[in-house]
């Protein structure tokens, strides 16, 4: 059986976008942010003990979002993408190893099939995933309601 904890986020490096807002609102802003960011983000149900992951037993990885995260939404919800450090990149800057195979079966099924959809189940080898692991980390991403702007397009 897998031991699962749901990630719908890690806390990553939040940037605004300053226009013409005073620099002390941008920093007000940025803190507020961060510590929002910190304490309601991660939703985990530590049982087994699992976490903290250990960096040297490997975890699979489950969910499309894993590939391509949404980290902002448009307005007052967007942040600046440059300064944000990858899922798998946050990872392996831990020191914890992923199921390299597992990874390859949602990049490429992502690649094919478009923008922020699921990949079926059935794409996935569990034998193959139970054999690397038996920790997993199962990644969710939802973007907003949809909406249109009246005057034009974000």
């Amino acid at each position: 059986m897998l031991s699962v904890a749901l990630l719908l986020s890690l806390p990553l490096p939040a940037s605004a976008s300053t226009g013409n807002i005073n620099a002390n609102v941008v920093a007000d802003s940025l803190a507020v942010a961060k510590q929002v960011e910190a304490e309601g983000i991660v939703l985990l149900k530590n049982e087994g003990p699992v976490l903290p992951l250990a960096a040297e037993k490997g975890i699979n990885v489950f969910g499309s979002a894993s590939i391509d995260p949404y980290y902002g939404s448009s307005g007052s919800g967007s942040i600046k993408s440059d300064t944000l450090i990858g899922f798998y990149d946050g990872l392996r800057l831990a020191g914890i190893s992923y199921n390299e195979a597992l990874y390859n079966t949602y990049q490429s099924w992502y690649g094919k099939n478009g923008k922020h959809k699921e990949m079926p189940v059935e794409n996935i080898d569990f034998t193959q995933a139970c054999a690397y692991s038996d920790t997993a980390v199962l990644m969710i991403g939802r973007a907003g309601i949809p909406h249109t702007f009246p005057y034009g397009s974000s």
